[in-house]
């Protein structure tokens, strides 16, 4: 019986994103890496959220960030439109309707209104039926605690973890809800025992309508780890996900063939990141712009005035800054750079902008930076209702792919620096740009190249 609900949950859904173009494109080669966004403090809590964008939280601290070209996440922003929201963990968004529903113990939903989200309010949604399956299942109504929830991008299913009564001992178990024709959310359905276990499983998350990834601890892994279940398939048999780390994995979000996840690989929680090689693709009309958009080499920086024409918010916490404006300020203050004056031995800097400069192949700040520092805040202090962005370089010697990390880390350590003292997170935020911006483009020695390693403090309003 169990098995029959299972399918009935799920006969006629169609996609062309298989288990297989997921799992065996990542035995291709592909593995999780370090992302560049993560701080020192817990990462955690991924969700997708609005247009090619993922919310996470640190320290009960709600921010966003744009999924770029590079499959990294830069630049990133608090999102304070979240902060009052009933959030406790993952939340699921429907990007057709601007809903969002979110856990605190029970489902909550939210809509997007005036610019803002309402207060959340409790979903309604059917947690009594008339007629007993039968079945040896947990039901709905000795629900006792619902958590992270996620939807299926039709909008139509929802997917989340939950501890019912009589089955504490078995810890948190997957069900799923279905919108129907009215417009109501029927009666959850626990997935059965062929995909529970003993052990928890949570963190559930769709991808392509398809395939349901989740973590769990269940017996004969190495803790918390990835698995997956193809929906489509008539008894879902759950499968280990190649995903998966020598750590625990709490949550994963996949944007196209861009894959985040939370680990805590490094003792940590933190966000690693992959990017699938990309599919084969048949070209039709209409489709030239979309492939030499894909094909494009990249220093990792998505251009604005390009991402608005595609929907992405880059930066919502600096109305302010609009179009293309980031990346040209960016870009163009290099050479503003020749009329900088000299602050202090590691410092230049403009009326508006402060220059810092990096030893080569290095990120760290030493002692010999504090007293620079106190220039720098003497800088901000002055400009109290300004924001700024903090824009890192590097020379051109390395691979393009490593001058971009290492920019962004130069520009992240300024960044955690600001904030260790005392300046607002909402008034600053962190770019990458690698060799572009180049202050002499032709550097032949090493005080030309010198002047390449920098990181750049500007006021944006």
């Amino acid at each position: 019986m169990k098995k029959i609900l299972f399918v009935l949950m799920f006969i006629g859904l169609a996609s062309s994103f298989s288990a297989y173009s997921v799992e065996e494109r990542f035995r291709n080669g592909c593995e999780l890496i370090y992302s560049t966004i993560n701080l020192e403090d817990r990462e955690e809590s991924i969700s997708l959220y609005k247009k090619d964008q993922v919310a996470y939280f640190r320290n009960d601290t709600a921010f966003v960030v744009a999924v770029t070209f590079d499959h990294d996440l830069d630049p990133f922003w608090r999102a304070d439109e979240l902060q009052h929201l009933p959030i406790e963990g993952q939340f699921a968004y429907d990007i057709a309707e601007k809903i969002i529903y979110a856990s605190a113990g029970k489902l909550y939903e939210s809509y997007w209104k005036d610019e803002a989200w309402t207060a959340g309010k409790s979903l309604k949604i059917k947690m009594k039926d008339k007629k007993e399956d039968g079945s040896n299942l947990p039901k709905a109504k000795d629900i006792q605690a619902i958590f992270n929830p996620t939807l299926t991008k039709d909008g139509k299913r929802l997917f989340f973890s939950a501890v019912s009564k009589g089955q504490v001992d078995r810890g948190l178990d997957l069900w799923c809800s279905e919108l129907n024709g009215k417009g109501e959310w029927e009666m959850p359905r626990h997935l059965g025992f062929d995909v529970n276990s003993d052990a928890n499983e949570d963190f559930p998350f769709v991808v392509g309508d398809t395939l349901l990834y989740f973590s769990s601890d269940r017996p004969g892994g190495l803790g918390w780890d990835l698995y997956y279940i193809d929906l489509r398939e008539q008894n879902p048999t759950v499968k280990f996900s190649v995903l998966s780390t020598v750590g625990d994995e709490l949550g994963l979000v996949i944007v196209e063939d861009r894959v985040h996840v939370i680990s805590n690989k490094r003792g940590n929680n933190d966000i690693y990141k992959a990017q699938l090689p990309p599919r084969k693709r048949k070209m039709v009309k209409g489709d030239d712009a979309v492939a030499k958009a894909e094909n494009k080499k990249t220093d990792g920086v998505v251009s604005l005035k390009k991402a608005e024409s595609e929907g992405k918010e880059i930066q919502a916490d600096i109305p302010e800054v609009k179009k293309d404006s980031i990346y040209i300020a960016s870009i163009k203050s290099a050479a503003e750079n020749e009329s900088s004056e000299k602050i202090t031995e590691n410092i230049s800097g403009t009326f508006d902008k402060r220059i810092f400069y990096f030893d080569l192949n290095d990120d760290r700040l030493s002692s010999r930076y504090d007293k620079d520092f106190d220039q720098l805040m003497d800088f901000i202090n002055k400009n109290p209702d300004k924001k700024f962005l903090i824009s890192g370089f590097t020379d051109v010697r390395g691979t393009e792919e490593y001058n971009l990390e290492l920019s962004k880390r130069r520009a992240k350590r300024v960044y955690n620096v600001l904030c260790k003292r005392g300046v607002n997170p909402k008034r600053l935020m962190f770019v990458g740009l690698g060799t572009q911006g180049l202050v002499i483009k032709n550097a032949k020695d090493e005080s030309e190249h010198q002047k390449n390693r920098r990181v750049e403090i500007r006021l944006v309003d």
